[in-house]
């Protein structure tokens, strides 16, 4: 494994960091440190939009935090 990917929908009384709208999905990003720089995330982000693409959403949310926590 090189990282993962999720989206998740919020409800207007429960939201998260990047919230727009209940019907716009978040997307959450990981990658393994020693595969930062190599274009896995670009990759990740490419599948999981094109998987909500065809789940009908037309705008995602996505915050970045440079800050690696592990």
């Amino acid at each position: 494994m090189i990282g993962a990917t999720w989206s998740r929908l919020f409800p207007e009384n429960i939201k998260g960091y990047g919230f727009i709208d209940s019907h716009t999905p978040e997307l959450s990003i990981s990658i393994l440190p020693k595969y930062i720089g190599y274009g896995a995330g670009s990759k990740l982000l490419k599948e999981i939009l094109l998987a909500l693409k065809k789940k009908g959403y037309s705008k995602v949310s996505l915050a970045v935090q440079k800050k690696i926590r592990l």
